[in-house]
């Protein structure tokens, strides 16, 4: 079952996107933690025991300390074995551990469990499971991992899972009327969902779809990623805006990454009251809100 509502678009939005672009950097501030990091669209980022830890395109963890001091905490592979063992997109932190997919360079993939110590146990071989596919975004639930996964990317087709702490796989929606989806969260007791044809889409337990919003119709482009900070929902898009879903359900523009050279974001977590993202053209940034106008 599928309900949609119908966003609001905020005034701001008829502007000229170069006029917004220059009124959002009034709303924040943006730092760069760290640069030249080996990563892409899709690589997420977590936050644990104070420091960042990115995964990159050549099968590692980065371990990024919040002054900018990168050192590379997780290795999967080496050498030749990287060539078969995939790619680290997906990230989410626990209490003690970090869970990781990773995507093979064919279809499937796999979830890994990682204590605080750099050690890899994998938690479900997403290759031979039913559904089988890649996964790229992840959420904690209570014992739970959510995963958004692509079981056909030539198709443009994915689901929402859910996974045991015994590696147990169910399925708790299709997405594939929405495209791929790309990344997931939770707010309250709603996975959200950032998919290919620009759909958030907000789902409970039993698999009912609500549809939020269309960023790509309102002309913001695709959302990457997805984050809950109180009642706002943040989303980075492949045109580089980062754009603001509030409880009104009102689209806001909080920041144009592409004018300021950083590329398009896709990881994206609430830290605090800062936003840290990731781009595709190698930074990790931090989004803090300017005096007096909270993110």
């Amino acid at each position: 079952m599928v309900n949609f509502l119908t966003p609001k678009v905020s005034q701001e939005l008829t502007l000229e996107l170069s006029t917004i672009a220059t009124k959002s950097e009034e709303l924040v501030s943006i730092t760069i933690i760290a640069d030249k990091l080996p990563i892409h669209t899709f690589q997420g980022v977590a936050e644990i025991t104070d420091k960042f830890i990115v995964p990159t395109l050549d099968s590692r963890l980065l371990q990024i300390s919040k002054t900018g001091l990168v050192t590379s905490w997780v290795e999967f592979c080496q050498g030749v074995a990287c060539g078969f063992f995939g790619a680290p997109f997906g990230i989410v932190a626990g209490s003690d551990c970090l869970i990781v997919g990773i995507s093979e360079y064919e279809d499937g993939g796999k979830l890994v469990r990682i204590n605080l110590s750099g050690e890899v146990t994998t938690l479900v071989n997403l290759t031979t499971s039913i559904p089988r596919g890649s996964p790229f975004g992840l959420a904690i639930a209570g014992t739970n991992i959510m995963a958004t996964l692509v079981t056909n990317p030539n198709d443009s087709q994915g689901v929402l899972i859910r996974v045991s702490n015994t590696g147990e796989v169910t399925t708790i929606a299709d997405l594939s009327v929405f495209g791929m989806p790309f990344a997931v969260t939770i707010r309250a007791d709603k996975f959200l969902v950032a998919t290919e044809k620009g759909a958030i889409l907000s789902i409970n337990e039993q698999g009912i779809i609500e549809v939020l919003a269309n960023l790509a119709t309102a002309g913001l482009g695709i959302p990457l990623g997805v984050a809950s900070q109180g009642d706002n929902i943040f989303l980075p898009t492949n045109k580089g805006f980062i754009i603001k879903y509030n409880s009104l359900g009102e689209l806001s523009l909080v920041a144009d990454l592409n004018k300021m050279k950083l590329g398009v974001g896709s990881g994206i977590i609430s830290s605090g009251k800062d936003l840290i993202v990731t781009t595709n053209n190698g930074y990790l940034i931090k989004l803090s809100p300017a005096i007096g106008n909270p993110l």
